[in-house]
């Protein structure tokens, strides 16, 4: 199959599912409700804000239920493959053709394998080469970085 004809095909087709999202946010955008208390140019901001909430909204549960989709897949290729007496197992930093069924290429890539350093282990180690377990300490301590910690947005009806 030609590039062009997929992309064809694809663009049609996210077209309807863009037109059906746009639909659902417009009516998650009129469940907003101005608060009398507040000026109007107040009001346009906080409309602005519910819109951003509501898109957040949409975009976490697409991303959430699609993610998965794509993680099944991935797993159904393996085992498709398998099935069919294809393996699939592939070496670190290579990239494998699995099958070419003229439609289409289903190639599989793998990244080199990384290394950790524990510093508890590397700590152990040390100790065990007859390094003073304060020096090490002190190496440690000098080598530790803060690491910012992960950051969540979580957004819900009012009413739960």
């Amino acid at each position: 199959m030609k590039a062009s004809i997929l992309a064809s095909l694809f663009g049609k087709r996210k077209i309807e599912i863009e037109r059906q999202i746009d639909e659902l946010r417009s009516d998650l955008y009129a469940q907003f409700i101005p608060d009398p208390d507040k000026s109007n140019s107040k009001n346009v901001v906080l409309y602005e804000l519910h819109k951003a909430m509501c898109n957040f909204m949409v975009s976490n549960d697409l991303n959430s239920e699609w993610k998965k989709k794509y993680d099944n897949t991935k797993a159904n290729l393996d085992i498709n493959c398998r099935e069919a007496g294809i393996e699939t197992e592939i070496d670190a930093g290579s990239t494998k053709v699995l099958i070419d069924n003229r439609v289409f290429k289903f190639e599989k890539k793998r990244n080199e394998d990384g290394v950790i350093v524990s510093s508890k282990d590397m700590s152990i180690e040390l100790a065990k080469l007859g390094i003073d377990k304060e020096i090490v300490n002190k190496a440690i301590s000098a080598a530790t970085k803060p690491k910012k910690g992960n950051t969540y947005y979580k957004v819900y009806c009012s009413d739960e």
